[in-house]
C-alpha cells in the first residue's frame, strides 16, 4: 500500500518539515536488510547509513533496526502548484524520488509521496536540472546504447540488438520517458539494488513504486532533478536538519562546505535574527545518516557566522 500526505493550508500551497515516519523493527531469522528495504520502501543504502556496522544479510536476529522512512521535504525551484498540478523532485543526493499532487478542487490541498530510488553511478552521472515526462511505456523493450554494449563486452558479455519486455528485461514493467534524451524513470528486474548507485544514469524504482507511479502521473508532468545532501525545514519552531553524503556526480567543484551553508543560510532567511549551533550542524552533516534531526537554536544576533567560519548576512542579497 502506497501511503503519502495530504496538506492543507489557507490560501495557497504550504509544504510540511517532513513525509513519512521513522520504524523500527525487531530483526526475526528470515530477515535480510535488502528484504526489509523492499517490503518498508526504504531504500538499502538509507538503512545501512541509519544501522552503522549492519550486517546487511545477517543484520541479527533480535536487533532492533531502525527504518528511515521520514524525509525532511527537499526545496523546490518553483513551491507553487497549479490547482490539479503533479510534480516530481528527484533528489540525488539521498536517492528519493518525491511525487506532489495538487487537489484539483481544492487549491490549497495537496498530497506528497516519496519513494526511494536508485541514480547513476560515479561515472554515468545522473544529470540535473527542469525537465518533463514525455511518454509512458508499458511493458518497455530496451535497445542497449552503444556505449553500454561496449561496456558489456569488455565483461565477455554481448547484449542482444533489443531486449523484449519480460522478466529479462532492466527496465522493468514501466517506464516514463523523459524530455532529457536516453533518460528514464522505470522499474527494475533487479530491485535489491533500489538504493544503490547503479544505474547508466536513469531513475530506477522498486517494480510496485513504478507502477503506482505510472498509474498517477501523466504525459507533461514537470519532473526536477536537484542535488541536496543538506536539508533544513522548520517544522513550528524546531529548525530540522538531514544529511547525505555531498556526492556530486561530475561536479567536483562544489564545496561541500558552500552547499551547507547556501542551505542553512536559505533556512535561516525564513526567521530572521536566529542563530543556530552550528556545531551540532557540523555533526549532523559528518554523520550524514540521512534522519532528520533537530539544530539547537541559541541566541539572536544580527550576523550569522556560516558553517565554512566566514560571515554570512541574512539579508537578501547575502552571498550564498
Amino acid at each position: 500500500m502506497i501511503t503519502g500526505l495530504w496538506l492543507l493550508g489557507a490560501a495557497a500551497v504550504s509544504f510540511p518539515a517532513s513525509v513519512g515516519q521513522p520504524i523500527e523493527r525487531v530483526v526475526t531469522e528470515e530477515d535480510t536488510i535488502i528484504d526489509m528495504a523492499r517490503r518498508f520502501r526504504v531504500g538499502f543504502q538509507e538503512i545501512r547509513l541509519a544501522n552503522p556496522g549492519i550486517d546487511p544479510w545477517l543484520p541479527g536476529t533480535g536487533r532492533t533496526v531502525v527504518l528511515p522512512a521520514q524525509h525532511l521535504i527537499p526545496r523546490w525551484s518553483e513551491p507553487d502548484l497549479a490547482p490539479g498540478e503533479t510534480r516530481l523532485l528527484i533528489n540525488v543526493a539521498e536517492m528519493r524520488l518525491y511525487a506532489l499532487f495538487a487537489d484539483e478542487d481544492i487549491p490549497e490541498r495537496a498530497r506528497i509521496v516519496s519513494f526511494p530510488i536508485s541514480t547513476g553511478r560515479q561515472d554515468w552521472r545522473t544529470p540535473l536540472g527542469s525537465t518533463r515526462i514525455v511518454s509512458r511505456i508499458k511493458d518497455p523493450t530496451w535497445t542497449p546504447p552503444q556505449s553500454i554494449r561496449e561496456e558489456a563486452l569488455e565483461r565477455g558479455e554481448t547484449l542482444p540488438d533489443v531486449v523484449p519486455a519480460g522478466p529479462d528485461n532492466p527496465l522493468g514493467q514501466h517506464a516514463l520517458r523523459l524530455a532529457l534524451p536516453g533518460y528514464l524513470i522505470h522499474g527494475t528486474n533487479k530491485p535489491a539494488g533500489i538504493g544503490m548507485q547503479v544505474t547508466h544514469g536513469c531513475i530506477r524504482m522498486y517494480p510496485a513504486d513504478i507502477a503506482w507511479l505510472y498509474d498517477n502521473v501523466t504525459v507533461d508532468t514537470r519532473v526536477e532533478l536537484v542535488n541536496q545532501p543538506y536539508k533544513f525545514r522548520w517544522d513550528g519552531d524546531r529548525l530540522m536538519m538531514e544529511a547525505h553524503s555531498a556526492w556530486v556526480p561530475g561536479s567536483p567543484d562544489v564545496s561541500t562546505l558552500e552547499t551547507l551553508d547556501a542551505a542553512l543560510a536559505a533556512a535561516l532567511r525564513e526567521r530572521p535574527g536566529v542563530v543556530v549551533d552550528l556545531d551540532r550542524v557540523r555533526e549532523i552533516a559528518t554523520s550524514a545518516v540521512g534522519m532528520p534531526s533537530p539544530v539547537p537554536l541559541l541566541a539572536s544576533p544580527d550576523r550569522i557566522v556560516p558553517v565554512s567560519g566566514e560571515h554570512v548576512s541574512t539579508a537578501d542579497d547575502a552571498p550564498l
